[in-house]
């Protein structure tokens, strides 16, 4: 194979590996697996046992495996071509072997340096830049696009609520293309992910219970705090704080044997703190602490259904 060839072959590659990575979402939504990739199922299935309506009926149990869906491949497929693209568009454009294209034709009848010259060199350079970078973007917008058309067509199923939630959750999507990978954006791409599939689950039997929704994006908060605290060892509070709201939720709705309980799992992040200053500890912190996090959302979602 030749080196043109060859390097061709690895533009190909590149967008590949970036959107077809380890993660459904694209990115790990925890800082340990499996619940790095589980989440999102997870945090579905407690907004269902939320709604305290569950049954195992069969029209029920295809609107759970609809939302199953829409929760995983779909939505998960959007997000990350969304991903992506801002990893491509953070890396910059490479430049490709690719033979230069004929350039569009000019506007008739334009002067020099006129407006309508000025145009034509515009989309000129758009054209060439558009070019060098097709081959890189392709398969993500691709992914972002199929992903987006198939939840869109899942929700229509699903009813007027999950429609809402899938088309914000999409916009938001598309908004992270364009956005900086900073600390808004990527908690963006966490937090709102995991807090609408707790609410895709809790708007299978009917609306949205206020109690829910805020026990929901409490939870999708501490996960994307969670992310930050893996990567830098400090910002305990802030992965603690949403969880204490919650629990402050399930006390509002009388539900306070759930809420100690729900207490005494979450201790668990403070009592083993001491092991996030130290880079090679963090993994094992967050490995056993994942099992209690879990519980404690299970247990919060089951206070919910029974205060239905």
């Amino acid at each position: 194979m030749t080196e043109r060839s060859s390097s061709g072959a690895n533009l190909l590659l590149t967008p590949v590996r970036l959107a077809f990575s380890t993660y459904l979402y694209g990115r790990a939504l925890f800082p340990a697996s499996p619940f790095s990739w589980l989440a999102p199922v997870w945090f579905y299935t407690c907004g269902a046992l939320a709604t305290g309506q569950w049954s195992l009926s069969g029209t029920s149990m295809l609107r759970f495996m609809l939302g199953l869906l829409l929760v995983g491949p779909l939505l998960g497929s959007a997000w990350r071509g969304a991903h992506a693209i801002v990893l491509l568009r953070q890396a910059g454009p490479q430049k490709s072997n690719l033979a230069p294209s004929p350039k569009l034709p000019e506007l008739p009848y334009s002067l020099p340096d006129s407006a309508a010259h000025r145009l034509t060199k515009r989309l000129n350079a758009t054209w060439a830049s558009w070019r060098q970078v097709e081959t890189q973007f392709a398969v993500p917008l691709i992914e972002l696009a199929t992903g987006s058309a198939g939840a869109l067509i899942v929700a229509a199923q699903l009813g007027p609520w999950t429609i809402l939630l899938t088309s914000a959750q999409l916009a938001a999507a598309v908004a992270t293309c364009a956005g900086r990978s900073g600390w808004a954006n990527a908690s963006l791409a966490v937090a709102l992910p995991l807090t609408v599939a707790w609410l895709f689950g809790s708007t299978l039997s009917g609306a949205l219970a206020p109690a829910s929704v805020l026990v929901s994006v409490s939870f999708g908060l501490s996960t994307s705090s969670a992310l930050s605290v893996a990567r830098s060892g400090h910002g305990l509070l802030w992965q603690a704080a949403p969880q204490v709201v919650a629990l402050c939720c399930l006390l509002w709705i009388g539900q306070p044997l759930a809420a100690a309980g729900m207490g005494l799992l979450c201790v668990a992040q403070v009592l083993w703190a001491p092991l996030l200053p130290e880079p090679g500890s963090r993994a094992a912190y967050f490995r056993s602490l994942q099992l209690p996090w879990a519980a404690a959302m299970l247990l919060a979602a089951w206070a919910l259904g029974t205060a239905q």
